[in-house]
């Protein structure tokens, strides 16, 4: 399970102190950075970077 925050690793860091309490065994840390492309607005996922 990952769980992305738009531009932040807020709600990683929250979720990863209470994994243990709601049976979570492994939890993918996620980012979600937007940006502004050619046509639109771009959305960009990263997974498991250090988040420490």
């Amino acid at each position: 399970m990952s769980i992305t925050d738009h531009d932040a690793i807020g709600a990683y860091r929250t979720a990863f102190t209470e994994e243990k309490h709601v049976g979570i065994s492994l939890l993918i840390p996620g980012i979600e950075l937007n940006t502004d492309g050619i046509d639109s607005e771009l959305h960009i996922l990263g997974y498991c970077f250090d988040h420490i």
